[in-house]
């Protein structure tokens, strides 16, 4: 949803930027949470408190803020949308021939906003004809890198706990085991936090984002290979 709403206030060249905090704060959350988590367990001595204080927070204070203070996208739309929109309602006061004209120049405007897309000409059928992005290849391509990429990712977070807990690693109890799967996460969501923060968007600005996402990959195809040949905690 917060991708879908930045996308939608946004213009093409800023939502990269914005995209990427979404992420970043989504690992910093991974830090605080457990943080504090951690903190209200030991005071209480129960796994309940966090779980009724999450609760509270989401219930009591996300949900009304969302409800209060978050406007629903359509009454953000880019200043230049409403022009478009605008000139399209000033168009059917025209007469025949000036109507045609502004027509013209309306879907030039949708004609660059699908090319920044990626999209063919919108002029070239009529709107009601568009099918939609999922019958683009390219779209189909991305939810596959996205589906990939999120079970590796998945894959790897099970897995830590599981050979931390092996005997070549030392630790002296399974309450030792939980902290450093903390502590291997933790570090790991700082890490993705101010990258995603510092620079992704100084990267994709100069490189683009194609290749912005081939170094991404590269980065943790070779991160992965490091890993699963460590034995010491430093090392994961």
């Amino acid at each position: 949803v917060a991708v879908a709403y930045i996308s939608d206030i946004f213009p093409p060249a800023e939502r990269p930027q914005y995209i990427g905090y979404v992420p970043a704060v989504v690992s910093a959350c991974y830090v605080l949470g457990p943080t504090i988590g951690g903190f209200i367990t030991n005071a209480y001595n129960s796994f309940r408190i966090p779980i009724a204080v999450s609760a509270v927070v989401c219930g009591v204070l996300a949900l009304p803020i969302v409800l209060l203070f978050v406007p629903d996208s359509k009454e953000l739309i880019l200043s230049v949308e409403k022009k478009d929109i605008s000139d399209s309602n000033k168009e059917q006061e025209l007469p025949e021939g000036r109507r045609a004209s502004a027509s013209a120049k309306v879907m030039q405007n949708i004609d660059e906003s699908s090319t920044l897309l990626g999209n063919k000409n919108m002029s070239d059928q009529a709107l009601g004809d568009y099918l939609g992005p999922w019958h683009d290849w390219r779209c189909w391509a991305c939810f596959f890198i996205a589906l990939l990429n999120n079970t590796v990712f998945s894959c790897f977070v099970v897995s830590i706990p599981l050979v931390l807990g092996e005997p070549e690693f030392g630790l002296a109890s399974e309450h030792d085991t939980v902290f450093y799967t903390g502590l291997v996460l933790g570090t790991g969501a700082i890490t993705q936090a101010l990258g995603l923060t510092f620079l992704f968007n100084a990267v994709q600005s100069n490189v683009g984002l194609i290749h912005t996402v081939q170094i991404g990959t590269s980065i943790s195809f070779l991160g992965y290979i490091f890993i699963s040949a460590q034995t010491p905690v430093l090392g994961m």
